[in-house]
């Protein structure tokens, strides 16, 4: 058991950091309906995790992809894929958060400070109006629209499926993982319901901490899950 869960952690966290999702909340936290949209964000979220282990665990188990036999070509295939777009996604964030600061730090007065700002994601930019039913299917969408996330959920299926451990205990994993991704998303619902919305200012401080740092943060982490990965595919198992 103890074992799986260290080589659960650092996907965990990487999915955990995913920018486009926190920045999200932020926005609909600044919602005339916070708590509505934010619950249902976070279903749209839950839904789209839980909904891709699932698939993930039902097409490994089909197809037998699995780490017993030294060699497997489709599981080291299939590790070899995750840590390229680990790798992938690492360079992106990294070079991405690069030249935000590197704008950042060439600026001179206001205006050219506030123009080399981080911007919000398309996605996102209008989090502040969204509705209901919208804020669902962005919290599926932020999940399922990244590729990287998709991976990670899949290296953690591989994890699952070749833990020695009970198929209870594989529920039990699951839905463990299911949470702690969730939880930098449902946070700020317990706030809300708690009565504790957070004053705009503070709002646009995190997320301009987030927009300049978080892309060091995830870059780090999906290094060492590529580098898992990758270790993993070279000798058919565990590293």
């Amino acid at each position: 058991m103890l074992d799986v869960l260290w080589r659960m952690l650092p996907v965990t966290l990487s999915v955990m950091a995913s920018p486009v999702a926190i920045l999200a909340v932020l926005g609909m936290l600044q919602s005339s309906h916070p708590l509505l949209v934010n619950v249902c964000y976070l279903g749209g979220w839950v839904v789209a995790t839980s909904g891709s282990l699932v698939f993930w665990l039902a097409v490994l188990s089909y197809f037998g992809i699995s780490e017993a036999h030294t060699g497997s070509a489709l599981a080291t295939a299939l590790h070899a894929s995750i840590s390229v777009l680990c790798f992938a996604g690492a360079v992106w964030s990294y070079r991405r958060a690069r030249a935000t600061l590197t704008r950042l730090a060439a600026a001179r007065t206001l205006d050219e400070f506030a123009a080399a700002a981080p911007q919000l994601p398309g996605l996102v930019k209008d989090s502040v109006g969204y509705g209901a039913r919208r804020s669902f299917v962005v919290g599926l969408g932020v999940f399922l629209l990244n590729p990287t996330n998709v991976s990670l959920v899949a290296a953690t299926a591989i994890d699952l499926l070749n833990a020695h451990v009970s198929s209870v205990q594989v529920v039990g994993l699951s839905i463990g993982f299911v949470v702690a991704v969730s939880l930098p998303l449902a946070l700020p619902v317990i706030a809300v319901t708690a009565g504790r919305r957070a004053p705009d200012r503070l709002i646009t401080r995190v997320r301009g901490w987030v927009l300049r740092n978080n892309g060091f943060i995830r870059a780090s982490m999906l290094l060492v899950v590529g580098f898992l990965q990758l270790t993993r595919a070279v000798t058919g198992g565990p590293p």
